[in-house]
C-alpha cells in the first residue's frame, strides 16, 4: 500500500503552521516545522512522496529564497509556495529564478491552500505515480537476480577460483547499478556501486575469495535486500547507508584463500550452466495471486453449469428421442467439457512455481546456523524438479526454516563431539521431495545424535506436559512428537538459532492447518529424519458430494469422506439399532458405529423420528468413524466449494453451494460434526 502524499508546512509561529493543518484533507500527511534546517532533512528523506512544500518568507534561521535554493540544490524540485506580507517586482524576479509556484499574502485562506493543492500538487502527484510504476517494474524483473547473486556467492564459497560466477555476479550488480540510476534510486545505485567494487577486485585478482569475503558479500545482499524492500514500500532509505556501504573497503588479505573441500565432502553444487544459463522465457506479465484465484474460482462455477445443462440435456433426450438439433448439442458439450477442462488445468499451472524456488534459500539459512554454531555440514537438496502450488510453496518457506535450523543446532553434533564418536567430523543435512499419489512428500534428514527418548520423557516429565503414567503408555511416534509441544525446548541457552521451543510447535500447527502430518523415524546416535506429508492442495474447490436432505434442508456430504451407505429394513434390521448409554449406536460389520441425527445435530426440525429413519450415511476419516441419520440421499454430483464468511463459519460446515435447481446448499464437515460429538476412533468389537 502506498503511503500518503506529504506537504511540508513552514513558519516560525505554531499556531500559523496548525492553522495550515487544519486546512488540509486528511488524505495527505502533513508536517509541520518551525525550523527550515529540520524541514530540509525530512523534505530529502521523504522526495519520493513529498508534492508540495508552503514556507513562510521570513524566519530567524534563514528566509523562504535560501529554504527552496537548498531543496533545489538537493535535487527536490517540487511545488512551493512562498508566504509573505508584501512582495515587490525583485521578489517576483528571483521567485522566477528560483521555480515558486506561487506567494501568497498574509492572512491565507482555506480557499487558497485547498486550490493551491489542487493546482501546484496535482501534476506532482502524476508525475510521483508514474515513478512509482516504473520503480515497482525495476524491483519486480531484477528481484531475481538478488535471488540469482545468493546462489552465486555461495557457489563461490566452496569454487573461489570460478570465474564464470564471478563474472556473472558482476554483471547482475552492474544492472541494478545502472537501473537504478536512471530511475533515481540513487542510494540503491551509489551501494550497488560500492558493492561492485569490491566484486571488481576478486575479478582482477586483487582480493582472494575468503570466509571474511563471503561473509560481506552475504552481508552486502541482505542491505540490497533491504533497500529493495524500503523502495517497494515508498519508505526511506538509512541516513547512514554511506557508513553501512564502507563494510566493502575493509582489508581482506588477513585471511587465507578458501581451499575447496576433499572431493568426498563437497557439496553437490548446481552447475554453472544452470546458474548462468540463458532461460528461454515467453513474454511475461504480471498477475496478482488473488486474481487467479478468481478466475479459478468462475472456472469452477462453469464446470456446474456445465454438468446442469448435461443433466438437463439428458432429460430432454429421453422425452425427444432422435431430435437432431439435441444431438449436436450434445456434442458441443462435449468440446465445451474438454475445453473448460483445459482451461481449469493451465490457471491451475499458473499458481504453481517450481519447488526449486523455495529451496534455493534454505542453503543460505543452513549455512548462517552453521556459522553461528561453529559446525561443519554437508548440505544436500535431492528432488525439486516438480510444481507446487502457491500456497505449499509459502508454507514450506515458513516451516522448513525452522526445521533446517533444529537439524543443525540438535540434531547435528559439533566437530570435536562426532570426532569422538568416530563420525565423519563433517555432518550430513539432506532435504529431499517428491510426489507421491495425493500428496507432497518432503523429507528432512541428519546424520547426528538421533532422538533420546529417555531425556524427551524426563523433559517432558519437568515441564508437566504428561504424566508418568501417560508417558509409560506412549509409542516411539508419540514420544518423538513431544518435541512439537508448545514451548518444548532442550536447549538450554537463547540463541539466534533456536531455543525458545516456539519454531517446532508453529510447524506442527502450520502442517496440521492444511490436512497434513509429520512423521518421525530417529535411531539414537545415528540421525532423524521428518517425513512432512502435505496434501497437494485442489486446484478448484470442486469436489464430488453425495446429496442428502434432513430437515426439509439439503446438505452435500464430501463423497470423499463416505464410506458405505445404508437403507434399514424397519422390519428386518430391528436388531440394528442399539442404545448404550443415551447414545445411539448401530451394529454393523461386526463392530458397533455411533449415530448422529442430522437434523437434531443441527438443530433443524424433522418430520422423522430417529425410529422412522431408514437411510444412513457412515462417514470417516483421521480419527472417527460414524453414521449420519438424514432423511433421504438424493445423488452424487460435482459441486464447487464457496466458502463461508468468517462471521458465519461454523465447524459444522466446510461451505456453500448451489445445486443444480439454483437451491443453496450446505457442505457438512464430517470431522467438526465428529468433534461437536466427542467422537474418535475407538469401536467395539460385537463379534
Amino acid at each position: 500500500m502506498n503511503p500518503k502524499y506529504l506537504i511540508i508546512i513552514i513558519d516560525d509561529e505554531a499556531a500559523i503552521l496548525d492553522y495550515y493543518e487544519s486546512a488540509i484533507p486528511d488524505i495527505y500527511e502533513v508536517q509541520k516545522f518551525t525550523n527550515p534546517q529540520e524541514a530540509l532533512v525530512q523534505a530529502i528523506s521523504n522526495s519520493g512522496r513529498l508534492i508540495l512544500v508552503i514556507s513562510d518568507f521570513k524566519m530567524p534561521e534563514e528566509n523562504g529564497f535560501e529554504l527552496r535554493e537548498n531543496l533545489l540544490a538537493n535535487g527536490i524540485d517540487c511545488p512551493f509556495a512562498l508566504v509573505t506580507a508584501f512582495y515587490d517586482k525583485e521578489m517576483a524576479t528571483e521567485g522566477m529564478r528560483l521555480k515558486i509556484g506561487r506567494f501568497l499574502e498574509k492572512p491565507i485562506l482555506d480557499e487558497q491552500i485547498l486550490s493551491l493543492i489542487d493546482t501546484e500538487a496535482k501534476e506532482r502527484m502524476e508525475s510521483i505515480e508514474e515513478d512509482r510504476e516504473m520503480i515497482c517494474e525495476f524491483l519486480q524483473e531484477t528481484r531475481p537476480m538478488l535471488e540469482e547473486i545468493e546462489e552465486l556467492i555461495l557457489c563461490l564459497e566452496e569454487e573461489p577460483d570460478n570465474s564464470k560466477s564471478i563474472n556473472t555476479y558482476f554483471r547482475l550488480l552492474h544492472t541494478i547499478k545502472g537501473t537504478s540510476s536512471c530511475l533515481g534510486l540513487n542510494e540503491i545505485s551509489n551501494y550497488a556501486h560500492k558493492y561492485e567494487d569490491l566484486i571488481n577486485k576478486i575479478k582482477s585478482n586483487e582480493v582472494d575469495v575468503n570466509k571474511k569475503v563471503i561473509n560481506v558479500l552475504l552481508e552486502g545482499l541482505d542491505q540490497l535486500q533491504n533497500l529493495y524492500h524500503l523502495a517497494e514500500n515508498f519508505q526511506p532509505f538509512p541516513s547512514n547507508l554511506e557508513q553501512l556501504s564502507e563494510v566493502f573497503s575493509h582489508d581482506f588479505s588477513n585471511e587465507k584463500k578458501k581451499n575447496n573441500v576433499d572431493d568426498s565432502h563437497s557439496k553437490e553444487i548446481p552447475s554453472e550452466e544452470n546458474l548462468t544459463r540463458a532461460k528461454e522465457k515467453d513474454e511475461k506479465i504480471t498477475v496478482s495471486e488473488g486474481l487467479l484465484s478468481d478466475f479459478l474460482e468462475m472456472s469452477g462455477e462453469l464446470t456446474v453449469i456445465r454438468n446442469t445443462i448435461f443433466k438437463t440435456l439428458i432429460r430432454l433426450q429421453s422425452k425427444l428421442s432422435g431430435d437432431s438439433d439435441l444431438d449436436h448439442l450434445s456434442d458441443s458439450m462435449v468440446e465445451l467439457q474438454k475445453v473448460s477442462t483445459i482451461l481449469q488445468n493451465q490457471i491451475s499451472e499458473m499458481k504453481k512455481v517450481e519447488i526449486e524456488s523455495v529451496y534455493r534459500p534454505m542453503r543460505r539459512v543452513v549455512r548462517d546456523s552453521c556459522s553461528v554454531l561453529n559446525k561443519n555440514i554437508d548440505f544436500d537438496v535431492v528432488g525439486g524438479t516438480f510444481k507446487i502450488d502457491t500456497s505449499v510453496a509459502k508454507l514450506l518457506n515458513n516451516v522448513l526454516v525452522h526445521m533446517l535450523r533444529n537439524g543443525v543446532d540438535h540434531g547435528i553434533e559439533d566437530d570435536e563431539t562426532r570426532a569422538l564418536k568416530g563420525k565423519d567430523p563433517i555432518g550430513k543435512l539432506t532435504l529431499n521431495s517428491y510426489e507421491t499419489g495425493e500428496n507432497i512428500i518432503v523429507e528432512v534428514s541428519d546424520n547426528g545424535k538421533g532422538l533420546d527418548k529417555e531425556f524427551l520423557k524426563r523433559k517432558a516429565l519437568e515441564k508437566g506436559l504428561y504424566s508418568q503414567e501417560q508417558l509409560d503408555k506412549m509409542s516411539d511416534q508419540k514420544i518423538f512428537s513431544i518435541i512439537f509441544e508448545s514451548g518444548f525446548s532442550t536447549n538450554t541457552e537463547v540463541t539466534s538459532v533456536s531455543g525458545r521451543g516456539v519454531g517446532m510447535d508453529m510447524v506442527k500447527s502450520s502442517i496440521q492447518d492444511v490436512g497434513g502430518k509429520i512423521l518421525i523415524d530417529s535411531t539414537l546416535g545415528e540421525g532423524t529424519k521428518f517425513v512432512l506429508v502435505i496434501p497437494i492442495p485442489r486446484s478448484i474447490l470442486i469436489i464430488k458430494s453425495l446429496m442428502v436432505s434432513s430437515g426439509h434442508s439439503y446438505f452435500n456430504i464430501p463423497l470423499d469422506d463416505v464410506d458405505e451407505v445404508i437403507l434399514l429394513d424397519q422390519q428386518k434390521d430391528t436388531d440394528k439399532i442399539h442404545n448404550m448409554n443415551g447414545v445411539r449406536v448401530l451394529r454393523h460389520h461386526g463392530v458397533l458405529c455411533p449415530l448422529v441425527h442430522l437434523a437434531h445435530s443441527l438443530e433443524l426440525t424433522s418430520s422423522m423420528d430417529v425410529s422412522d429413519i431408514q437411510n444412513i450415511v457412515i462417514v470417516k476419516g483421521d480419527g472417527y468413524r460414524y453414521g449420519l441419520l438424514v432423511d433421504a440421499i438424493n445423488d452424487i454430483e460435482e459441486i464447487v466449494v464457496k466458502k463461508l464468511s468468517s462471521h458465519f463459519k461454523t465447524p459444522e460446515y466446510l461451505g456453500t453451494t448451489f445445486s443444480d435447481d439454483g437451491a443453496l446448499s450446505l457442505i457438512l464437515d464430517c470431522k467438526g460434526i465428529a468433534k461437536r460429538h466427542s467422537i474418535n476412533n475407538h469401536v467395539i468389537d460385537t463379534e
